[in-house]
C-alpha cells in the first residue's frame, strides 16, 4: 500500500553575497535542535549528506543535505527534506565598524521541502482490521484536525525560513522576526 504523505510546499532561499558560511550552517544546526527537529549529538542529527569540492581557479562548492523529522502526534509525523548548496564560496575581509572581520562570500541556495507524512509506522495500514477503515479516518473523521496539522507544518517551515532570511539580513514580510531575539549578528559578521 502507498504512504498516505502530501508534499505541502517548497520554500527556497536565494542569496548571492558576504555571510560566514561557518555560522550559517552552525545557526541552521542550532534551530533545528531548538525547535526539537533534531538531537545535539551530531551522531544522531538527521545529515544524510555533507560535501567539498575545491576548485583549482579558486572559490570552493558545499552542499549539505538534512532530513529531519518530527512527530506531531501517533498517526501524524512532519518532514522537512532540506537541500543546501554554496558555490564560489571563497575567503573574504569586511569592515564593521572599523574592525575588520574573516568570512565569506558565495552563491547560497536552500531547498525546503515540507511534507506530512500520515500514519508513518504503517500501523493502520498493517492491522487486519484497521487497514479497512484507514480512508474512511483520513478523509471523513479526522480531516479537520489533518488539516490545521498541515497549517501548523507549514508554519514551522516559514519560521525556520525568517531565521535564515534574518541572518542573511534579507527583508521580510514578517517585522517581529527580524529583531526577535538576534542570536547571530547579521551575516554571521561582527562579535
Amino acid at each position: 500500500m502507498a504512504k498516505f504523505e502530501s508534499q505541502l510546499s517548497l520554500i527556497r532561499l536565494k542569496r548571492k553575497s558576504k555571510f560566514d558560511m561557518k555560522a550559517f550552517y552552525y545557526m541552521m544546526h542550532e534551530w533545528m535542535v531548538q525547535e526539537q527537529w533534531a538531537s545535539r549529538d551530531d551522531k544522531k542529527f538527521p545529515e544524510i549528506f555533507a560535501g567539498r569540492n575545491d576548485a583549482a581557479a579558486g572559490g570552493s562548492e558545499v552542499w549539505w543535505f538534512w532530513r529531519p523529522k518530527k512527530s506531531s502526534n501517533k498517526f501524524m509525523q512532519w518532514e522537512l527534506k532540506i537541500n543546501a548548496h554554496v558555490m564560489f564560496l571563497r575567503n573574504v575581509e569586511e569592515v564593521v565598524d572599523g574592525k575588520k572581520f574573516k568570512t565569506n562570500h558565495g552563491d547560497l541556495e536552500v531547498w525546503i521541502r515540507v511534507v506530512h507524512v500520515l500514519d508513518p509506522g504503517e500501523v493502520w495500514r498493517n492491522h487486519p482490521i484497521l487497514k479497512h477503515f484507514v480512508k474512511l479516518y483520513i478523509n471523513r473523521l479526522y480531516k479537520k484536525e489533518i488539516g490545521v496539522d498541515k497549517l501548523r507544518l507549514k508554519n514551522e517551515a516559514y519560521r525556520f525560513q525568517e531565521a535564515m532570511k534574518a541572518f542573511l539580513g534579507i527583508m521580510t514580510a514578517n517585522k517581529e522576526s527580524e529583531h526577535q531575539g538576534r542570536f547571530f549578528p547579521k551575516g554571521g559578521v561582527g562579535e
